[in-house]
Order: C-alpha cells, then sequence, then structure tokens
C-alpha cells in the first residue's frame, strides 16, 4: 500500500462552504438579514473532505489551517493582506474550522498559514 496522504489547505475549503451557505433574506420595507445554516454547511465540508480523499485515492487526510492570531509574514512585510482587512469574513468561517479540527487530523502552528503548513508536511520525510 502506498500510505498516500492529502494535506489539504482547510481555509480554502471552509471559506468557499461558509460563502457558499449564506443566504440573504428579504423581508421586506428594506430589511434585509444574512443567514447560515451550520448543520448543512458542515455536512457539505465533510462531504468535500472525503471526496477530495476519494479522487486523490490517499489512504489518510491531514487538514493544514491557519493560525487565527499571529502570522510572522506582518512582521516581514506590515502590509501582509492589508488589502483584505475591510472586507467580511462568512458569518460561520469559525465555527467550520473548528468542525474541521473536530473531525480531522489537523495542523495548525503558531504563526502559519495553511498553505505554510502545507508545504512543511508534504517536505517531510517522514510521509
Amino acid at each position: 500500500m502506498d500510505n498516500r496522504v492529502a494535506i489539504i489547505d482547510g481555509d480554502i475549503l471552509a471559506y468557499q462552504i461558509a460563502s457558499r451557505e449564506e443566504k440573504p433574506i428579504n423581508w421586506g420595507d428594506g430589511f434585509w438579514t444574512l443567514h447560515a445554516e451550520q448543520g448543512p454547511a458542515e455536512v457539505a465540508l465533510e462531504d468535500r473532505v472525503l471526496q477530495l480523499q476519494e479522487t486523490l485515492k490517499s489512504d489518510r487526510v491531514i487538514i493544514a489551517l491557519s493560525d487565527d492570531d499571529y502570522n510572522f509574514r506582518k512582521d516581514v512585510y506590515p502590509k501582509y493582506k492589508s488589502n483584505r482587512k475591510e472586507k467580511r469574513k462568512p458569518m460561520i468561517l469559525p465555527v467550520l474550522k473548528e468542525f474541521l479540527m473536530e473531525t480531522f487530523e489537523t495542523f495548525r502552528r503558531p504563526g502559519l498559514e495553511g498553505d505554510d503548513i502545507q508545504g512543511i508536511l508534504a517536505t517531510n520525510l517522514l510521509f
């Protein structure tokens, strides 16, 4: 057996699903709300990870997640991702990242983004 490992960027998947699950509702008279339903979003996210695992024919899945508190790149270049500062993130994004941590094997390290972790894990000789 190959013991193939799929190292997946969980930030991207969680963002895509969280964005897709947000639904605007027009209540009339100019009153709008934005809703997202956690349960279907979690099912969609889990299905997507399992679909990737099947497509890649992997025996193991590792979800790489960014550290939400600190990013070393901002020390190097303070304007890093500053163009995203005003952009609202999907409301259930943190919940979906937590779901990934509870459901799958995940790696999250201080100061690193998910793609940093993917690179580190992919070049680690243990895999």
